[in-house]
């Protein structure tokens, strides 16, 4: 492998890190909507059936 090569391999690595940082990112972001939207519907899920006599 010449040095050309390996600094494009390593440009290559470097942007799947950097790609999958950002995936994660999302996912956590996703996770926590999910995670108040569960909440808030599990509320609103309670608070209707509190009110049935």
């Amino acid at each position: 492998m010449n040095t050309e090569d390996r600094v494009a391999w390593l440009q290559k690595v470097e942007w799947q890190i950097q790609e999958r940082k950002e995936y994660e990112h999302l996912a956590a972001d996703a996770k926590a909507s999910l995670a108040i939207e569960g909440k808030y519907k599990l509320k609103k899920m309670i608070t209707l059936t509190s009110s049935i006599p």
